[in-house]
Formats: C-alpha cells, structure tokens, sequence
C-alpha cells in the first residue's frame, strides 16, 4: 500500500514506529533537567550544594549514550560530540557528590544542548519512506538480473542496478533511461557474434548491418531464426522507448516503466544465454 507522503522527518517517523529507546531516552533526559532545575532553584536559599542520586547518575549517563549512538545512526551533526560531553561531565561528577552552582548550570546547559541539538536536527532531516517490497529490492539492487548476466554483460551492472534503485524510489522515467544504457552492451556483443564490423554509431546504422549480415547468412543457418528475434526485439526496443527515452522525447509513470522493465530484463536475460562481451 502506497504511504501518503513519500518524505517525512525523521522525528514523525520515530514517533510513527515508536522507537521507544530514543524517544525514552528524550524524555528522561528532560526530567532530569527539570529535576536539575528545581535543585539549582532551591540552591540560593536552602542548600549551598545539590546532590544527584547513584541510579539516576548511571541512568542518565546509559540513555546519554542512546543519543551517541543516534547521532551515528541519523548522521545528526554535533549531536554526538554533544552526548560525550554531556556524558564526560556526569562521569566527573560522580554519584552523590555534591555539586555547586557553577557545576549545576553546566550540566543544566549540557542536557539542554543534547536535546536541542537533537530535536533540531530530526525535525529537519527528511526521511523517504519506501514500502518493504521497494526496499528489499533496493537492497538487493546489486544482484542486478541475476548471475548469468552480470557475467554475460559486466558493462551493463551499473545502469541495471540504478535502474533497479530508481524504479524502487518511484523515479519511473531515469529507470527507464538507464535500462535503455543497459543495453548497449548486449547490442555490441551481438554485433562482434554476427562478426559485423561497424564502428560505435547510432543503432539504426547498428540494427541495418545486423539485419544485412543475418540475411547473408540465408535462411537455413542454424541460428537465423534466434538472431532474426534478437534483432527485432532490439528495434521494438529502439523504436518503442529507447528513441524517446534517450533524448527526453517522453516520461513515464509506473505502469509503462513496469513493463519496459519487465521486457528488458527478459530480453537481457535471453541474450545472456548466448551471447556475451
């Protein structure tokens, strides 16, 4: 089922799929920064020092390190460098130590920073958000049209895995320009099997010597009927989307890319079978 918004923040989708380690994190954080606060306002008038309890002084430095690692994971900048500080000056200070003013706005202003820094930078961090099947096959993109032909045609891996990732981000018409890049190779390995000695030109001079070379060979070779196919379906190919899609005659939506998709990779996978660079 297609999401309503492709691009989210970050922070919508922690929320969306509860990501209580981080989210626990936050909110323990500002506790103890409101607790930190309530003892700094008690400090001018009651105690000349403020104490912080063994568990709570291990807690916050655990879910401190839930904020190191988020700002690994989310490329969230400053984030992390902020989490250690704030984490360093916890260490120093240990459990029930007592802590003056000029400590307890530190660590006040230290809390306060981890949690800016943080809810700024996932607030402002987009996040593109794919369905499962868009995302194994975006994963997985490297395993292009399976083994045979990425041994058959090693030129084509590249646009036949951009082709898999831009059809995954929905991005129908680059997918279908990169599949038509894909095919080069395979029309060249065509050429140097049917031995048709034409320069890198455009594909119709490519497909008009092909077909003049089949047909030199006569009817009765043994492969005419599977070279004759090849070729049609390369100009099927040329006149049906390659034309347009190379030179920005035409976009394409999901249903046209599909099935362009589908016909190239059957196509290349049948050539696999006999030919190669």
């Amino acid at each position: 089922m297609r999401a309503p918004d492709r691009i989210e923040s970050l922070w919508d989708m922690l929320k969306r799929f509860e990501s209580r380690a981080i989210l626990g994190s936050l909110s323990y954080l500002a506790q103890t920064e409101r607790m930190l606060l309530e003892g700094r306002r008690q400090m001018p008038h009651n105690l000349p020092y403020f104490q912080m309890g063994k568990t709570a002084h291990l807690t916050v430095s655990r879910n401190l390190d839930n904020f190191i690692q988020a700002g690994q994971d989310y490329d969230l900048a400053g984030l992390k460098a902020a989490s250690e500080n704030c984490k360093n000056l916890f260490l120093v200070l240990k459990p029930e130590q007592q802590i003056n003013l000029e400590e307890l706005d530190y660590l006040i202003e230290s809390l306060q920073a981890v949690r800016n820094i943080f809810m700024y930078g996932i607030k402002e961090q987009g996040v593109y958000v794919m369905t499962r099947g868009a995302a194994s096959a975006y994963n997985d993109a490297a395993d292009g049209f399976g083994d045979r032909v990425r041994l058959a045609f090693p030129s084509s891996s590249f646009d036949i895995e951009e082709a898999i990732k831009c059809r995954s981000l929905e991005l129908w018409t680059a997918s279908v320009t990169h599949l038509m890049r894909a095919l080069d190779p395979p029309l060249l390995a065509f050429q140097t099997y049917l031995a048709v000695p034409c320069p890198k030109e455009n594909w119709q001079n490519i497909l008009d010597q092909i077909d003049a070379a089949i047909k030199s060979k006569g009817h009765k070779a043994h492969d005419h009927q599977w070279n004759s196919e090849a070729s049609a379906h390369f100009r099927i190919l040329k006149d049906a989307w390659r034309n347009h899609a190379m030179h920005g005659k035409d976009r394409y939506d999901e249903s046209r890319a599909t099935t362009i998709f589908e016909s190239v990779r059957g196509f290349i996978t049948h050539l696999a079978e006999r030919l190669g660079e």
